[in-house]
């Protein structure tokens, strides 16, 4: 029987070759899927296709209009990898590469979409514990014209850690993040010039709901991990020695993020190791977050200890590496800090979030900006009652203009909503052994931020005062409309603009208190404070009264003075108060 199928099944892979080789694309529905029919597993045309195209060198795998449904049965999901019970299950359904949608390099995904450009192929998932689809060293592939609808529901488990997908796709790596980064839709690492274009990712639930939210939209790692040392190696160190033993090392280049959509979310792109990136034309709403423990059984208080990361709709972060250090109680040797490697020369463009949310209990602001080294980031609109950029860290030589955020909610009315209290925008250095992790050389221009709901706050400032100084920063042009910070208040002693740095200097600032009560309210509004320490730091700002506040004379600029000295004279605030017409 053997000899008469296998030269069918060479026949059919030798016609396929031969198409590709014509046109250079090949449809996915020529390999068994069906659109429109959930029945129908779609996970081994996709394997079968993009097989055919890797082995062709490259080329475009078309997948027609319609609904198809990826199902991964034979990976365990969402059981708790610490329960005696589940290593029956790991073992079984275990994490393997023939059990992945694996992208080879040069090979592009694309759907259609409508008049409007609007995606009209639509691919529905429900696994939570592995990528969708993967590009694993995959340089110049991509995906255009794509629906992602997520059938789903949040896990309370990830039975993998991200070193168990490495290991299975062949990239051998480990200290990159949790294992709740590998609940995404895209993961990319070790890949440059990558294509993510006319994409949109939602919850299938309608209407859609904080428990069928889904994770990631987008992971996007760099390359080159550091080889990792063997057991022996560390055990015949000496104590107090170090090598090298985990992360990544270098940048990709080249990756486009463009037209992109995230809907009914926790995050929408986390990026690192990133060279000459563009993100544009993305937007977000109806984001949740993380809510409950995934790690239940070491609860031992109220409060929610084992949570997975605030959410954001772009997140750029540290890529690091790590030495492995001998000590005397660690035979198999700890984790060190060894260097970071910076996203370089970004482009962030053209960004929108809107103001509906589905939870707030576990979410920051639309942007996270980390370990940077040039770029732009300009007209980013949010409407997120979060905040704009939380936070800023490790960047340097950036120009942020025309941003703008505004939201009438007030998030601390909701209780235990970790972004009460956080400054809409926030610069902050890293911990106290990173010296180097501050930052500097940036530049805002053209800045607006309005809520009616509560005190806001631009902030540059370190809470611990040991942490090293952020400077060099320039503000033209920025304008704050909100509730004051008064000392009556739980926020006492904070200021709507509140610094700690070095060759800070804020320029043609515009502070309109709103929301005031008629009579004469209570304390102190500080409009800005200076903190200690700071050096070379001035602010020129405006305070807008409205007719007939009661308010008057309430606004202060205060320069904080060092323990038994005086402020340096190169740091001056200047307040000029007028009525609005």
């Amino acid at each position: 029987m053997n000899r008469f199928i296998l030269p069918a099944l060479l026949l059919t892979s030798s016609l396929s070759l031969c198409s590709l080789s014509a046109t250079g694309s090949v449809s996915l529905t020529s390999f068994g899927a069906r659109p429109n029919d959930p029945s129908c597993n779609s996970v081994t045309a996709f394997q079968q296709a993009l097989g055919t195209l890797g082995h062709a060198g490259g080329g475009t795998l078309s997948v027609p209009a319609g609904d198809y449904y990826l199902q991964f049965p034979d990976i365990a999901d969402n059981v708790d990898p610490k329960e005696p019970a589940s290593k029956a299950i790991l073992k079984q359904n275990s994490l393997t590469r023939s059990k992945l949608i694996l992208v080879p390099a040069g090979v592009i995904v694309t759907g259609t979409h409508d008049a409007a450009g609007h995606p009209t192929t639509r691919l529905h998932w429900t696994i939570t514990s592995a990528p969708l689809l993967s590009f694993v060293s995959a340089d110049h592939a991509g995906i255009v014209d794509i629906a992602f609808v997520f059938d789903g529901s949040q896990p309370q488990f990830f039975p993998w850690a991200e070193e168990d997908f490495l290991d299975a796709v062949g990239y051998r790596s480990r200290w990159l993040g949790g294992p709740y980064e590998l609940s995404t839709v895209i993961y990319t690492i070790g890949s440059g010039g990558l294509r993510f274009e006319n994409l949109s990712f939602r919850s299938g639930t309608s209407p859609a709901d904080n428990e069928h939210t889904f994770a990631f939209g987008i992971m996007s790692k760099g390359k080159t991990p550091v080889p990792q040392p063997s057991a022996s190696v560390v055990a015949a160190m000496t104590v107090g020695s170090t090598t090298p033993g985990g992360g990544l090392t270098d940048c990709v280049s080249g990756n486009a993020f463009r037209s992109l959509s995230f809907e009914d979310y926790v995050m929408g792109i986390v990026a690192s190791g990133q060279c000459d990136p563009i993100f544009e034309n993305i937007s977000g709403d109806n984001r949740g977050s993380w809510y409950r423990s995934f790690d239940p059984t070491h609860e031992t208080g109220g409060a929610i200890k084992y949570i997975g990361p605030p959410g954001h709709l772009i997140y750029l972060t540290f890529q690091n590496a790590y030495d492995v250090l001998r000590t005397a109680g660690s035979a198999a040797g700890q984790q060190v800090f060894k260097s970071t490697t910076r996203n370089k020369n970004i482009s962030l463009r053209n960004i929108i979030e809107g103001p509906h949310t589905l939870s707030n209990v576990n979410s920051l602001g639309t942007l996270a900006l980390k370990n940077i080294d040039g770029g732009l980031v300009a007209n980013v609109t949010s409407n997120h009652p979060a905040g704009l950029i939380q936070t800023m860290v490790d960047a340097h030589k950036l120009t942020l203009q025309d941003l703008t955020w505004s939201s009438d909610a007030d998030i601390c009315s909701e209780g235990g909503a970790s972004a009460c209290g956080v400054p809409i925008i926030g610069i902050a250095p890293g911990p106290a052994n990173t010296s180097e992790e501050i930052s500097e050389e940036i530049q805002f221009v053209r800045i607006k931020l309005h809520t009616v709901g509560a005190p806001t706050a631009f902030r540059i400032a370190a809470e611990d005062p040991g942490t090293p100084l952020s400077g060099n920063i320039q503000v033209d042009d920025m304008t704050i409309e909100c509730q004051p910070l008064l000392d009556s208040q739980k926020q006492a002693g904070r200021g709507t603009i509140m610094l700690r740095s070095f060759a800070a200097h804020l320029a043609n600032v515009t502070y309109h208190p709103i929301g005031l009560p008629d009579a004469q309210p209570r304390g102190q509004a500080y409009a800005v404070r200076i903190l200690a320490r700071s050096l070379d730091t001035n602010v020129d700002i405006q305070i807008r009264l409205d007719k007939g506040s009661a308010a008057d004379g309430l606004y202060k600029c205060e320069i904080e003075k060092p323990a038994g000295g005086m402020s340096p004279a190169d740091t001056k605030c200047v307040i000029t108060a007028h009525f609005v017409d």
